[in-house]
Order: C-alpha cells, then sequence, then structure tokens
C-alpha cells in the first residue's frame, strides 16, 4: 500500500513539471516527503461544554394541569332542542355521542358521552332511571372479566372507579347505566361495554336534576 502511495505521488509530481527542460534538473526525494507529511498533526477538535436546560417542574405541573382541565372540562351546553317529549325527559343520541335533558320546549342541556364499543352493545328503545348511586361501587360482570381476565372482582369508590362519581341504573335494560367515568378521554368515542359514560363533572350536573322514574329514551 506505500508503495502504490509513492508511485501515485511521483507520477503526480513528474506531471506538474510539464515542460521537459526542468524535468531533469528537478529531483525529488518521495520517501522524505512522506516523512514530512507524516509530521504533520491534525488538529485538535474543539470540543464544547453541554449546556443543560434547567426544567422548572412546578410550573410543568402547572402546565399540565392546566391542559388537562382544558382537554377534559364539561361539556354541558344549553341548545334549542325540537322534541315531543317532556321537559325532564333524558334523550340519549347513540350516533351523536350526546345526551339530552329536555328543560323546556324547544330547550335542552347537552352532554357529551362515550357509547357501546360496538353496534351489539348499543342498546335503544325506553327506560327510566330505576336508582340513583353516589360514589358507586363497581362490580363487573362475567362477561368483563372473560375478555379481561386481570380486572378487579370489586371496584371501591375512588379515581381508579371506572364508573366515576356518580351512577344513574336504567331499569328494564341488562346492567346498563349511565355514570361518570375515569377515561375522559374517551368521551365521544365508542368505547363502553353498552354504558353511557360522562365526565365526572357533567354527571354530577345530570344526577343532581333527574329523580328515580325520569324517563330516558335512548335513539340510534
Amino acid at each position: 500500500m506505500k508503495l502504490l502511495f509513492k508511485f501515485i505521488l511521483a507520477i503526480s509530481i513528474g506531471a506538474s513539471f510539464t515542460p521537459n527542460v526542468y524535468a531533469g534538473s528537478e529531483i525529488v526525494d518521495v520517501d522524505q516527503m512522506i516523512r514530512n507529511l507524516a509530521k504533520i498533526k491534525a488538529p485538535k477538535r474543539k470540543s464544547y461544554k453541554k449546556v443543560k436546560k434547567k426544567v422548572n417542574a412546578a410550573a410543568n405541573r402547572k402546565f399540565y394541569k392546566g391542559k388537562n382541565k382544558a382537554s377534559y372540562g364539561p361539556t354541558k351546553a344549553v341548545v334549542s332542542f325540537k322534541s315531543k317529549h317532556k321537559p325532564g325527559t333524558i334523550i340519549i343520541k347513540t350516533a351523536e355521542r350526546k345526551i339530552y335533558y329536555v328543560t323546556a320546549s324547544g330547550k335542552a342541556i347537552r352532554y357529551g358521552i362515550a357509547v357501546g364499543s360496538t353496534i351489539g352493545r348499543q342498546w335503544k328503545g325506553n327506560s327510566f332511571i330505576s336508582r340513583k348511586r353516589p360514589n358507586p361501587t363497581w362490580i363487573p360482570t362475567a362477561s368483563i372479566i372473560r375478555e379481561n381476565p386481570k380486572m378487579k372482582r370489586v371496584y371501591k369508590p375512588g379515581p381508579n372507579n371506572p364508573l366515576g362519581v356518580r351512577a344513574l341504573n336504567l331499569g328494564g335494560t341488562p346492567t346498563l347505566r349511565i355514570h361518570g367515568t375515569n377515561q375522559p378521554w374517551t368521551i365521544g368515542t365508542a368505547a363502553s361495554h353498552g354504558c353511557y359514560r360522562m365526565r365526572n363533572v357533567d354527571v354530577i350536573d345530570l344526577y343532581n336534576r333527574v329523580k328515580v322514574g325520569t324517563r330516558v329514551v335512548v335513539q340510534s
């Protein structure tokens, strides 16, 4: 490899002296040139000190807390609503992912909800509020446990309870209810096992407005 380098270097130097009259007078010591080149040291690489950005943990917590609050805040809105149903009726529109509580002729309070994850879990028909439960305990059904074997058999009231802070049981239906949730990001989607999830702040508002026996109409 060294010999090849010498040969190439000699040809390059020789080619640079084009006039033939000078070719014989120029004596090039290739070995000496290689030794000289070897003595040349590469310039030192500059090292730059890494600057660590200071993170304000308290500010971050405040930011994300505010973000979550904005993202998962109440969906309640007073809206115009044409309906033949009397004030005090709850109307669930599955396709819209909305619950309407009729307050007067042409008026209703609208809330966002999550509905059954599949068509088979999207019940429709007439029902009523059969029971009101504050801070409910949740016992998953056998079918839910079969789907999720790692689930607890009993969920006591608290932040990890899938029923949230309030539950309104629907009479004449297979264990369906309107309830809060510990997964507010699912509101507006098809995500439940058939129940109607609401954000906790919304379900408290609805819970305080209705009584046992309130009519519930579920539409597709």
